[in-house]
Parts: C-alpha cells; structure tokens; sequence
C-alpha cells in the first residue's frame, strides 16, 4: 500500500479529530473521500498516529469479495468488566452496541502470502471473550455513505467492552445469546 496523499492525510485528520472528541459531522469534501478500498485504508492508516494512542486490536470480519472489514481498535477505547467506566459518545440521547466475541490471540498470526487455514487461527487463540462493541460514526448521516467512506472511519468503532471468557469452541455454534445490559 502506498503512503497517503494530501487529500487522504486532511481526510485522516478530520476523522481523528471528530474520533478524539466525540463529534460528528457531514460527509468529507468530495475531493477527500475515498473512492477505492485502497483510498480507504489509506486513510484509516493516517488516521492511526494522530490518535495519540496504540491500537489494543482489530475488528475484523469475513467479508463479501468485494469488502474488506478491519478497523483498529485504540488501547484507551478497550474497557474490562469491573475495571472502570466505560466512557461513550451518546448521539440523540442513545448508545448504540453491538454483541461481539472477542478473541486473545496468544501468538502473533504475521502476514504472510498464503491466507491462514480455520486450524491455524484457532490454534493461535489464548482466550475467547463475550464483548460488546461501543458503536459510533464520525459521520452525522450513515444514509449517504459508501462502504468506503465507512472503512476510512474504521466502520462505525468507537471501542470495545471486553466481558467474561467464554468456552470459545461452544460460543461460536450458538446462534442466540442472551444479554443484559
């Protein structure tokens, strides 16, 4: 991947900023929006340093050919049951979460040329937690994004609530589970 261009770093900038303080607002300028996954991790990478913070992990996900779903995850954004508060941006007077198993990888999975089989992943998970993802966008209107520009936000991650481990082999064939919050 190629370094950012001045248009991605003033796209970056605008999304840390919004991102450290909470804030929303339109769509970027046309000229800064990306247009390509590229483009879009592009900025999603510039925006990394000007957080001020290291990333504690990645959301990731399978996605459809044409996506790719991964966005860092900010240390002081990661929260533990018990620990302490778990600060979030409330937008319209809600808090938006989403029900997630998180996984500790206790090796590092480096890249590599060959894409890493089911067994391979597994075997490198040290401990599987229920989780609650924080949601929120740096966009005031998700209606008029592309996937995209949702990427280059790190796609709608404000941090993640880490609660107890779980037999993960178990929580991955259930298909319902029940919370409360």
């Amino acid at each position: 991947m190629t370094i950012a261009n001045s248009n991605e770093q003033a796209a970056a900038a605008i999304l840390a900023q919004r991102r450290l303080h909470g804030h929303q607002g339109p769509c970027l300028p046309e000229a800064l929006r990306p247009h390509t996954l590229d483009d879009a991790m592009r900025i999603q990478m510039a925006t990394m340093p000007l957080m001020g913070d290291a990333v504690a992990g990645w959301k990731c996900g399978t996605p459809a050919s044409d996506k790719l779903v991964v966005a860092p995850i900010y240390a002081r954004t990661v929260h533990r049951a018990g620990e302490r508060a778990c600060p979030v941006w409330a937008h319209g007077g809600a808090v938006r979460v989403e029900p997630e198993l998180a996984f500790v990888l206790g090796r590092d999975l480096p890249p590599r040329a060959q894409a890493y089989v089911p067994h391979e992943v597994d075997e490198a998970i040290a401990a599987t937690h229920l989780a609650l993802e924080l949601i929120d966008s740096r966009y005031s209107d998700q209606s008029v994004l592309s996937f995209v520009d949702k990427l280059a936000d790190g796609l709608v991650n404000q941090g993640l609530f880490i609660g107890p481990e779980v037999d993960g082999e178990q929580a991955s064939l259930t298909n319902v589970m029940p919370i409360a919050i």
